[in-house]
């Protein structure tokens, strides 16, 4: 997958929180005028608010701690209060992966959305996209999530997929049940590496099958039959 750089305050270049590219960012303040008219004057404003530049009859007013970034590629422009990107609502989570199926990158995009006000709703909504994932490889939807992720071994998956799906499963569990003996904690960084985990699982038991089915098919239709036929060679006879 391409490298993802999140916003961040300050930083020259990101992937910019709307058009989703890796682009250069400007940077500016933000400001108003106003028809000075011999009300409160700048010492009687709370400095965390604003400052006041004066020029003859129009006053400059500067919000202090409240910035724009504007993407050099869309040329939209992003709020800041302080460090914390306001508008549009922060994302800075990886994208989802390109093969991640529909029904569940509606979920993904669910927990992004409020992975900083709530990491262990995030965490939660999580381990709904991952039983959703399940699904999409063809696991029984009537059983557990527990025994979907035995499906999945039982299918070939590799032993670290496995991993993640419990890392996953158990986290998500937690978050949404702390009365449990693990607790996320409300960690945001926890969190954050649960969006990793689930591209990952996206990466593994659906790319990598793609990819190699690709190269398969162009190989040579000669050829592809000859191994088909070593194949069914190979299979044990029945009685």
């Amino acid at each position: 997958m391409v490298k993802f750089t999140p916003a961040e305050f300050n930083l020259k270049a990101f992937n910019c929180p709307y058009c989703g590219v890796y682009a250069r960012q400007s940077w500016g303040w933000v400001g108003y005028t106003m028809l000075y008219n011999g009300g409160a004057n700048a010492s009687e404003v709370d400095d965390d608010c604003y400052v006041t530049r004066s020029s003859h009859s129009q006053k400059m007013q500067i919000l202090n701690g409240i910035n724009i970034s504007v993407c050099e590629h869309c040329h939209k422009f992003s709020i800041w209060i302080k460090d914390r990107l306001m508008l549009p609502p922060n994302l800075n989570v990886d994208p989802p992966h390109e093969d991640m199926p529909a029904s569940v990158s509606t979920i993904y995009h669910e927990a992004a959305e409020i992975v900083d006000a709530s990491p262990r709703g995030a965490a939660a909504l999580l381990r709904v996209a991952l039983e959703q994932l399940t699904h999409e490889l063809g696991c029984d939807p009537d059983n557990r999530i527990n025994e979907k992720i035995g499906e999945l071994v039982a299918k070939g998956v590799s032993p670290d997929v496995t991993k993640a799906c419990d890392v996953l499963r158990v986290t998500g569990n937690n978050a949404a049940h702390p009365a449990e003996t693990l607790l996320l904690d409300d960690n945001r960084d926890t969190a954050i590496s649960l969006f990793q985990i689930i591209n990952y699982i996206v990466e593994q038991t659906i790319s990598h099958a793609k990819r190699l089915a690709d190269m398969h098919n162009r190989l040579p239709e000669g050829v592809r039959l000859q191994i088909d036929k070593r194949n069914l060679k190979a299979l044990p006879k029945g009685d």
